[in-house]
């Protein structure tokens, strides 16, 4: 099963997140420029841009975004009501963790779940037909990044997703072996979906 998702190149190397964020609008049918997401999601070039701030901009548009991150604030409860959620993160915020701001101005809005998404995750959203942007740690100029792609479909050996670096030579496409996909992902991923 793979989903039809109109392709976008990330302009620049640290627009991966906005670039997957206007692919998940296309495919819901709203064709936003670049430029109007890159500056929506907040992304900055030290940075880049956050899930929490794309599930803001996507709540903004009448969406209902998922994010799942354990970037920030962390819970083995996959059950965490939505008050113990708000304690842990005022927790953060009083231990001065800056980015727990923005986590809680969307976990008020949207869905968030403390913990990273796991494959078996991925791959229900994905039989749902919702694309996941999903994060993988690269390693750029001698130093450890995240880099957004976008899961788009799987069947019983590969997951596909679309990687939007601004490499000409690469094809958006990539097709993975589930279990190199597993192996790569065992802390799991941050992820973000429309519901």
């Amino acid at each position: 099963m793979r989903m039809h998702v109109p392709f976008s190149r990330q302009p620049s190397y640290y627009t991966c997140v906005a670039a997957c964020t206007k692919m998940l609008l296309a495919y819901r049918g709203k064709e936003i420029p670049m430029g109007t997401v890159i500056r929506g999601i907040r992304t900055t070039k030290q940075d880049g841009a956050t899930f929490e701030n794309a599930g803001l901009f996507l709540v903004s548009l009448g969406h209902k975004p998922v994010v799942f991150s354990d970037e920030t604030v962390r819970s083995k409860n996959r059950r965490l009501r939505r008050k113990e959620l708000l304690l842990l993160i005022d927790k953060e915020i009083e231990d001065g963790d800056a980015h727990a701001h923005v986590i809680k101005e969307f976990a008020l809005v949207g869905e968030f779940h403390p913990r990273n998404m796991t494959l078996r995750d991925i791959l229900a959203v994905l039989a749902k037909e919702c694309p996941v942007i999903i994060t993988i740690r690269i390693r750029w100029k001698k130093t450890d990044m995240y880099h957004a792609m976008l899961a788009f479909g799987f069947n019983k050996k590969y997951i596909y997703y679309l990687d939007p670096t601004p490499s000409r030579k690469a094809p958006p496409e990539v097709r993975v072996r589930k279990k190199d996909f597993a192996k790569a992902m065992r802390q799991g991923t941050e992820a973000l979906y429309i519901r």
